[in-house]
């Protein structure tokens, strides 16, 4: 029996915690935004879904096998998915993986998620960030 990883094609639009963000890994086409856009709605960092997103945000447009959005340190008990993460710090984390690793790797990956191991895996982005869209 073949188990093949399911693949999403999405964009996923965010605001970084840390102005000066770069993606761990330099092939990420991760880009700001440039249609100098400042939506006004009435939340801090959301802007009106028919709106784009502002200038200080990044967006990746890709295809991928996971994506995580948490905004705990913990989303079982053996599963540490943002060990920075802590209660009412104004952050959410998103771990995502695009597509083209390998089952072995994936296995790795969900073998070590009890510690946080797993965040140095090349193929793994980590972003702490205040707002996103996903598409």
């Amino acid at each position: 029996m073949d188990i093949d990883l399911r693949i999403y094609h999405a964009r996923i639009s965010f605001l970084p915690a840390d102005a000066t963000y770069k993606p761990k890994n330099s092939s990420y086409a991760i880009k700001r935004n440039t249609s100098g856009s400042r939506a006004a709605t009435g939340f801090t960092y959301l802007p009106a879904l028919d709106e784009p997103v502002p200038d200080d945000w990044c967006i990746l447009e890709d295809e991928f096998i996971l994506f995580l959005i948490t905004k705990l340190p913990l989303i079982g008990p053996d599963f540490l998915s943002a060990p920075d993460a802590t209660f009412n710090d104004g952050n959410m984390h998103l771990i995502f993986i695009k597509k083209g690793v390998s089952k072995v790797n994936m296995t790795k990956l969900l073998l070590n998620t009890a510690t946080d191991d797993y965040y140095q895996l090349p193929f793994l982005e980590h972003v702490k960030m205040k707002a996103f869209r996903l598409e």
